[in-house]
Order: structure tokens, then sequence, then C-alpha cells
């Protein structure tokens, strides 16, 4: 989390996620707009860590089953372990769970 101490500014909030625990990435989603609400963190940062051909089926898994254009904005930085690279883009979340704001 960043943040200036003892103050109400709560600039980002960041999740980490290797693509072999993809399959929970949806709880990260929740948790980070749960910040947003609750606490007024103003970005939502998820970073995905695996190797190239993991993170293209990641990131064609969440635009295809998380992404929803009246969702909250995070932005998604992918880091490629074969090159070291990291490459970032942006989805809308819109949580599906009854308690979701």
């Amino acid at each position: 989390m960043l943040h200036k101490p003892n103050t109400n500014k709560n600039f980002a909030v960041i999740e980490f996620k290797l693509t072999s625990n993809i399959d929970e990435i949806e709880k990260d989603f929740k948790k980070l707009i749960a910040f947003k609400y609750e606490l007024n963190y103003e970005y939502l940062i998820e970073i995905i860590i695996g190797d190239e051909n993991s993170l293209k089926n990641a990131k064609e898994r969440i635009y295809s089953s998380l992404n929803d254009p009246n969702g909250e904005k995070i932005i998604l930085i992918e880091f490629n372990t074969n090159s070291w690279r990291a490459n970032d883009y942006e989805i809308k979340y819109k949580s599906t769970s009854p308690d979701s704001k």
C-alpha cells in the first residue's frame, strides 16, 4: 500500500499473483475494489508474474471473464520471467457478488 502517513491520502494498493495461481485473481480484484471503496485508494494495481505463454493465457482469461466496461479501473502489470520485462494494461472490473458496491 502506498499512502501518506498520518493522513487520509491513500495513493495505491498493489497485489501480486503468479500465473500459476491465476484462478485466485478474482479474489485479488475484489480486495482491490474494497480498498477503493472503504479506504479511498486512488489506484488499484495487480502485478502478474510468469513466462510469456502463461501471461498470454492469463490476459486472455482476464479479458474474457473479468473485464466489464461498467466496472472500476484496475491497472495490470505483467512481469515476464523470460525477458525480465514488464508491460501494463488496464481492465474494468465489477464484482458480481451481492455485497459489491
